[in-house]
């Protein structure tokens, strides 16, 4: 039987979200698949605050070096953490479809059904969400977390935090049971691409592409292009913590984007509805947020 192997981080949720992958290539194919778990950057610097990373490839370059070798055949990641650029030699091959896209504050078991004032002692590890939760609750002290979902979990107990930010895609694939407030979009816009698996490929890999086109979804796809390129249009590879959300209805396009300074002292935040064919679309988005201040946050 042909097989294909796919590469990924060895935490559970990474290989619940390779095994999702897996079962789609199956149900599509006569391919064996295979998963192998590669240790990456990201999972050895358990110390460094997320904030503090600049690496574009923390989460990603030791999976992308078994592309390049031939270990694997395909890398499957949570695509918030792929650079929004990709190594020419590399493409997202498919995308599966894309589940909450929204952050969530998981709460300690006594603080359950409190207000979200309450919350006062908070683990938040990007500078996105630590900026937003700030402007939801100005007196909170906020804490770093690292490792993955369980660890960070136990965090609460371990740290006596009121609650965590995390994603709400990772807290629903990985089946958790714990109370949470889900942010509207109001109160937190999510990472681009939060919520999103891809399937990562060398471009040279022609053979796989009837497969990959199988199992893609091409609404998320659509989506998560247009993320990318709106978080490259904000610069979104430097310090500049960015938010991005679109969604899709049709022709009609809603786009939530949040950016701001490294401090949090220089904000914007838009909502964008618009026809997918209307002509010089992201210029106009980026104009007006030029006027509104995004030099003085890029600068």
């Amino acid at each position: 039987m042909k097989k294909i192997v796919i590469g990924t981080r060895g935490s559970n949720l990474a290989i619940i979200q390779a095994n999702l992958v897996k079962d789609a290539i199956e149900l599509h194919s006569d391919y064996k698949v295979l998963i192998q778990k590669i240790k990456t950057a990201g999972d050895l610097d358990l110390k460094t605050p997320i904030r503090k990373i600049q690496d574009k490839g923390f989460y990603t370059k030791e999976i992308e070096k078994s592309l390049i070798d031939g270990d694997i055949d395909f890398a499957v990641h949570s695509m918030k953490d792929l650079p929004t650029k990709l190594q020419h030699q590399f493409i997202i091959g498919a995308v599966l479809e894309r589940q909450s896209p929204m952050d969530i504050l998981v709460a300690r078991k006594d603080k359950n059904n409190q207000k979200l004032e309450s919350f006062l002692k908070i683990g938040a590890g990007s500078i996105r969400r630590r900026i937003q939760i700030k402007n939801l609750i100005p007196n909170s002290k906020l804490f770093d977390i690292r490792g993955n979902i369980e660890t960070r979990l136990k965090n609460i107990e371990s740290q006596n935090l009121d609650g965590i930010i995390m994603a709400k895609a990772a807290y629903l694939r990985l089946s958790r049971e714990e109370k949470y407030h889900q942010f509207s979009i109001n109160e937190m816009i999510p990472a681009p691409c939060q919520g999103i698996i891809a399937v990562e490929v060398l471009k040279k890999r022609t053979e796989f592409s009837d497969i990959l086109k199988s199992i893609n979804h091409e609404r998320t796809l659509k989506t998560a292009m247009m993320e990318q390129k709106i978080s490259n249009m904000l610069e979104g590879g430097c310090s500049s913590p960015i938010g991005c959300l679109v969604e899709l209805n049709n022709q009609v396009v809603s786009l939530n984007i949040f950016i701001s300074d490294a401090n949090g002292d220089n904000q914007i935040k838009e909502n964008y509805t618009f026809d997918i064919s209307q002509e010089n679309l992201f210029g106009q988005i980026l104009q007006d947020l030029k006027n509104k201040g995004l030099n003085k946050i890029l600068k």
